[in-house]
């Protein structure tokens, strides 16, 4: 849907409302509203004013004036590329999300990736809060605790991933 959004955005070419967003795809407004603030949030869209739209049925609304911003395009771009699917760090993250308490060594042991793809991932998550070590006896290996779990997706880490 937010697809579809941005080629409506992209189709006007200067000034939108959310009623023309609303119009022309025919969505119910509790199903834009959200994609207009995300896109809003992310400053692919920005709000100019606050002007009234008359309603076909005669009621007069108020509503805020949108224009877009560079980056939509790229934006658009990149959601038609195609994902990769069940990558070694997606395969991880799953197992990690299934046993909550896990060694580096059951990652690569249930997972079928590198010793060294897990330990960059681990990394990776500790570093941003998704795991922590839980214990750590000397000769014996660490036990990790997920302590956030946002889903099965496995989390997009900014700088940290690239």
């Amino acid at each position: 849907m937010l697809k579809q959004i941005i080629e409506i955005i992209l189709k006007k070419r200067g000034f939108f409302t959310m009623e023309h967003i609303i119009e022309e795809s025919g969505w119910p407004r509790e199903e834009v509203w959200p994609r207009m603030y995300k896109l809003e949030k992310e400053g692919l869209i920005k709000r100019v004013r606050n002007v009234k739209i008359l309603l076909p049925s005669g009621e007069i609304v108020p509503q805020i004036l949108y224009t877009s911003c560079v980056g939509l395009k790229q934006r658009l771009s990149l959601m038609e590329l195609p994902r990769k699917k069940n990558t070694g760090w997606d395969k991880i993250w799953k197992t990690i999300r299934a046993m909550r308490r896990f060694t580096r060594a059951d990652l690569v042991q249930l997972t079928g990736t590198s010793d060294g793809q897990v330990k960059d991932f681990t990394k990776v998550l500790e570093r941003a809060g998704y795991i922590r070590k839980a214990a750590c006896s000397p000769g014996k290996s660490a036990i990790f605790v997920l302590c956030k779990d946002p889903g099965p997706q496995r989390p997009r880490i900014k700088l940290l991933e690239a």
